[in-house]
């Protein structure tokens, strides 16, 4: 990552490690690489996932945060966006982020 030539997609980068970590149970960690959406051209489904990793880290003013991020990006966005985009066949760990989504009002 340090030397990438895909610099511009380096907000994806952390968002996958992000979402690695919600997967490993480890949503302090995964917070503090969510930090992808802060890249001005970040996707919203890439916000999602910060958004879902602090909700779980219990940093819940940080995810309303995104989740207003995620509105301003696109109104319409939805879980089964995010699920579209970032299938996970783990049926509990999917549960689990779409919980969230949910609790965010997606």
């Amino acid at each position: 990552m340090q030397l990438s030539p895909l610099g511009l997609l380096f907000y994806g980068f952390h968002e996958v490690r992000a979402q690695m970590l919600v997967q490993t149970g480890d949503y302090q960690s995964a917070a503090c690489w969510g930090t992808g959406p802060r890249v001005h051209h970040a996707h919203c489904l890439i916000t999602m996932i910060a958004l879902a990793a602090n909700s779980l880290a219990g940093n819940h003013d940080q995810a309303a945060q995104w989740r207003r991020e995620v509105r301003r990006r696109k109104a319409a966005a939805t879980t089964a966006h995010y699920t579209a985009a970032f299938p996970t066949k783990d049926t509990a760990l999917r549960s689990l982020i779409m919980a969230e989504l949910r609790r965010h009002g997606f």
